[in-house]
């Protein structure tokens, strides 16, 4: 298994993944060493016959050494066409890097609606950069139509994954179980359902869990909606909890910090 731990940078209002590797792929392995010591030469040198041969990580590679000119001068069309045969492999960087080529007309022409797509798809992968900039593009209504309740849901997931490794490391240091919530605080608590996406659906209830991402000052980073009896109110559901959990008299007791969360939920609509 090839793992990449992501750190993320804002560049003209889109975020870029930058790669930090967990070498554990045999094949791109000795490709990636080379590439993080910065031995570019070397890193295009192994990896080229292995992305010739359809390895979508050494694709991948190829990709930030074209784009970004590192051992090679920088070829922003031979950057779109690693990215694009990473990214037909499902690697979720390379659509975030080739969904970016298409938003600044890097390589390719500009095309804001196809590169709302590739960030999608990355999203749905689980990048976190392709995650906060489809919740951009939604917020923006840039390349798609603007709807505020996605872009949050797509927030929300971000800041989660962003926020993940940091909570990892906290529980890793400390010996103490993972704490259990079975309800939300009183003033944590939406108002009310999402009624008119309810309504719409022909929906009367529908119920799951939330997994919330608690920091150590009791504040919200992040929330996935699990198990939905309906899954098709899933931006809704999200959106009527991030507003509840976002607000500032939303902050949780001390047992419940640095942790992650499940809480089981039932919304109904009262005739």
């Amino acid at each position: 298994m090839f793992t990449i731990k992501r750190s993320l940078l804002k560049w003209g209002g889109i975020v870029l993944a930058l790669a930090t590797i967990s070498l554990a792929s045999a094949d791109s392995k000795e490709a990636w060493r080379a590439y993080l010591s910065k031995d570019y030469g070397r890193a295009i040198e192994l990896a080229n016959p292995i992305a010739e041969s359809g390895d979508k990580d050494a694709q991948y590679l190829m990709g930030l050494v074209n784009k970004h000119g590192r051992g090679i001068a920088r070829n922003d069309e031979a950057a779109v066409r690693w990215f694009t045969l990473s990214a037909e492999r499902g690697h979720p960087d390379a659509l975030n890097d080739l969904a970016t080529c298409f938003s600044r007309g890097e390589g390719v022409q500009k095309d804001e609606a196809k590169a709302f797509d590739y960030f999608r798809m990355a999203a749905e992968r689980g990048s976190p950069a392709g995650e906060q900039n489809t919740a951009r593009m939604y917020a923006t209504g840039v390349g798609t139509t603007k709807d505020l309740t996605k872009a949050r849901f797509w927030y929300e997931r971000a800041d989660a994954s962003i926020y993940m490794p940091q909570l990892r490391r906290a529980q890793a240091s400390r010996s103490t179980p993972e704490p259990a919530v079975k309800s939300l605080p009183d003033f944590c608590r939406p108002e009310a359902p999402p009624v008119a996406a309810m309504n719409r659906a022909k929906i009367d209830s529908v119920s799951g869990s939330l997994e919330v991402l608690i920091d150590a000052t009791g504040k919200v980073r992040g929330m996935r909606a699990l198990n939905l009896s309906a899954e098709e109110l899933r931006y809704e559901i999200v959106a009527v909890f991030s507003q509840a959990l976002r607000a500032e008299r939303c902050v949780f007791a001390p047992d419940v910090r640095e942790a992650s969360v499940q809480i089981p939920f039932k919304l109904m609509l009262v005739p």
